[in-house]
């Protein structure tokens, strides 16, 4: 797989994995309402010590920039590699390794709503 459709992939199935999440939580009976709210939209704080404000209307909201970070082995043509780096007679291949971090905005949930029920 080349490396630009396994970031791709990799950012898609995060994103569906934070919608499902999402989702899964404000129908589950035992931890809907405010038990648990995945990636809020509006939160104060810094450095991974984030709350959500008392009254969250009152704020406008700003989308939380998130890193997704990858670290990924990628042979001498680009082609990511899934497996150990050796051939099928054990000789070692040559690999190259790439690590980057990329800016995201996920799927969030809206605290200014009232869906408490």
């Amino acid at each position: 797989m080349e490396l630009k459709d396994f970031v791709g992939s990799v950012i898609e199935q995060i994103s569906l994995g934070v919608l499902d999440a999402i989702e899964k939580c404000k129908k589950n009976e035992k931890i809907k309402g405010d038990v648990v709210i995945v990636n809020p939209n509006i939160t104060q704080g810094a450095g991974g010590d984030f709350a959500i404000p008392a009254k969250p209307e009152q704020y406008s909201i700003q989308r939380r920039v998130q890193l997704i970070e990858m670290d990924v082995a990628i042979d001498s043509d680009g082609n990511v590699m899934r497996e150990e780096n050796t051939s099928e007679s054990g000789v070692k291949v040559n690999e190259n390794r790439v690590r980057f971090s990329i800016p995201v905005c996920l799927p969030a949930t809206d605290v200014t709503k009232n869906d408490k029920k």
